[in-house]
This record gives structure tokens, C-alpha cells and sequence, in this order.
């Protein structure tokens, strides 16, 4: 078994209160100031698997070295596949800065049936760690059904919070642990 580290080819938040406006690097969560939201932070992200895409991975998390925790720490927060591609200039209105997401935050339409989600605590302390421990089921799907392509948003249960719970850092690294593929064997022929 190896261990990878893969670092995200796209990392953005984006807030509900400047909706046109984004930011590179990993925040979530709600900001309040003055008794009112500053800031709804969701980060976006997306990871290339496309050099795993014959291995056998058995687990896998999302890490970061949390730089700051704000307000109340280990609250409910869900990491949630996202359905429709972006880019670096998605927002919380638009996706690609021009389009407009099918549900605004960036996010997807919630289901009874909805398997592409992953439900964590938010971290209550600073430091590298896992934030999100198992999200292999959602690894193994980009593998098989979305073309080695993990596209992913963190955000809060409750976005209507009364004080301050947010947290950020740098980029989450999505890392795995995996067994390479079996390489055919050389067969040489003598003539």
C-alpha cells in the first residue's frame, strides 16, 4: 500500500453576502459582525484522479492545516459533491462567472437518495489534520463516474447562525491510500 497527498486543482471560497466576488484558499462557515452576517463562507473544490483512475484506493480523506478557528468550533458541516463543473471564477451566483448555478451557494439540490455527501465536524483547533476522514465512497465515484474528477463543496448545516463559527487555512489536500494496478506482465518471444 502507497500513500498520495493530491492537492486540488481548483481551490475557491465563495460568500453568500459579496455573492460576485470569490477567493482563492479554504474558508467555511458564518462570520457575524455587529450582530449581523458578514460573510457566508463556502469552499469549492476540485481534484484530478486521473493518476489513480486504475489503482486500488482504500481510503481517503481531506487534510488541512487549519490556520485559524473563529467562534464556536465543532460545528455540523457537510462536504457535498457538486454536479455542475466550475472554474476559477466561480462565485456564489455564478459558476464560471458568467453562469448561473442551478442552486446558488455553490451547491446541489438535496435528495432523499443523495449519496454524494459526507457529513463532519468542523475542526476545534488549529494545525494539520483530517477535517473530513472518509470520503472514499466519493473518491471511488469520480473513478468510475465522472471522469476521474472529484469537484466538492464544504459548507455549514446551519448558515443561519447567531455568532461567529468559521475556520480556514490553506489549501485541503485530498490524500489517499492506495495499491497500483498490477503491471501486465513482458512477455518476450524468441524466434
Amino acid at each position: 500500500m502507497a500513500t498520495a497527498d493530491i492537492a486540488a486543482a481548483l481551490n475557491q471560497t465563495t460568500d453568500s453576502v459579496s455573492p460576485d466576488l470569490n477567493g482563492v484558499g479554504f474558508w467555511q462557515g458564518v462570520n457575524v459582525a455587529g450582530g449581523a452576517k458578514a460573510a457566508v463562507y463556502r469552499s469549492v473544490h476540485k481534484y484530478d484522479l486521473s493518476a489513480y483512475a486504475t489503482a486500488t484506493i482504500t481510503a481517503a480523506e481531506l487534510r488541512l492545516n487549519v490556520a485559524s478557528v473563529i467562534g464556536t468550533t465543532g460545528f455540523a458541516s457537510t462536504l457535498r459533491r457538486v454536479l455542475e463543473t466550475f472554474t476559477a471564477a466561480v462565485t456564489w451566483n455564478k459558476r464560471d462567472g458568467s453562469t448561473a448555478w442551478l442552486v446558488k451557494g455553490p451547491s446541489t439540490p438535496e435528495s432523499a437518495t443523495d449519496t454524494g455527501k459526507v457529513t463532519f465536524n468542523s475542526p476545534t483547533a488549529t494545525g494539520e489534520q483530517a477535517i473530513v476522514a472518509n470520503v472514499l465512497a466519493l473518491v471511488q465515484d469520480a473513478i468510475a463516474n465522472r471522469s476521474n474528477l472529484l469537484w466538492v463543496v464544504f459548507q455549514s448545516d446551519d448558515e443561519n447562525v447567531g455568532s461567529s463559527a468559521y475556520y480556514g487555512g490553506g489549501d485541503a489536500v485530498l490524500r489517499i491510500t492506495y495499491t497500483s494496478a498490477a503491471k501486465p506482465a513482458f512477455f518476450a518471444q524468441v524466434f
